[in-house]
């Protein structure tokens, strides 16, 4: 795995609660110009491949929670950039065939994989939301997703015939960053003063290839071997990290 720098890390951290700390100072001086939130995001994430013969192998649930920043924008209520410092702890799993043997004799078999993957995510997106209507407002959310991957954990199994083996080791091959397009919908609902209770649903898609490496040469469901017994490759893995989420959390 990509792994970030400690001070890489730090330095993401301090500019991100500076980032907050300042919000929270202008909106204290010019009028709330920004609002400052604690959300819990239960996620549900699936890994699609791109690749022939490769399949995503079931969804995994997660967990998302940090800070959130709305910056109000144009000294419009109902215009606002959303931002945050969310640690995200996701996943997905991943099937495809593999092989081994020696020309002529292949020994078909596949490859399971799970992945744990935590990733620091940072939304860049705008908000809109509507004017209040009795105690609720309705807003929805258009933008991107930045993540940042801290940890990976890999849980592979591989089966030939009747034989599995299954081993738990460090996800080296996952890449650092994550871009995604993000879009959603929710409600806020107004308990006193500047604090509301905030719930929603978003969906994350996923742009970038979450996975380096190359892809195994599949031909009709099987793994293609050279005279070696080692798999031939067929160009670069393709695959990309998607999840919905719901929102629940508290504005202030």
């Amino acid at each position: 795995m990509n792994t970030i720098n400690p001070y890489v890390k730090s330095a993401l951290v301090l500019i991100c609660i500076l980032i907050l700390i300042r919000s929270e100072s202008q909106a204290q001086d010019e009028g709330k110009k920004a609002r400052l939130g604690l959300t819990v995001y239960p996620t549900l994430a699936w890994i699609s491949p791109d690749n022939t013969g490769y399949n995503n192998d079931g969804t995994q649930l997660g967990i998302k929670y940090g800070l959130t920043a709305d910056l109000r924008l144009f000294e419009n209520d109902n215009y606002s950039f959303a931002t945050g410092f969310l640690i995200h702890h996701t996943g997905g799993k991943l099937s495809y065939p593999t092989a081994t043997g020696s020309l002529p004799i292949t020994v078909p078999g596949n490859i399971e994989s799970k992945y744990k993957l935590t990733y620091i995510d940072i939304p860049l997106a705008i908000k809109l939301r509507t004017a209040e209507i009795g105690y609720m407002r309705y807003w929805g959310l258009f933008g991107t997703e930045l993540g940042f991957n801290i940890s990976a954990n890999e849980v592979r199994k591989e089966t030939f015939a009747s034989e599995s083996n299954e081993e738990d080791r460090n996800a080296d091959e996952i890449n650092l960053i994550r871009f995604a397009l993000v879009f959603g919908a929710g409600i806020e609902y107004n308990i006193s003063g500047n604090t509301h209770l905030v719930g929603g649903v978003s969906y994350s898609n996923g742009l970038s290839n979450i996975i380096s490496g190359d892809a195994n040469l599949v031909e009709n469901g099987v793994a293609r071997i050279d005279e070696n017994g080692e798999t031939i490759k067929d160009g670069k893995l393709k695959t990309r990290l998607n999840y919905f989420s719901l929102h629940i959390g508290v504005i202030f």
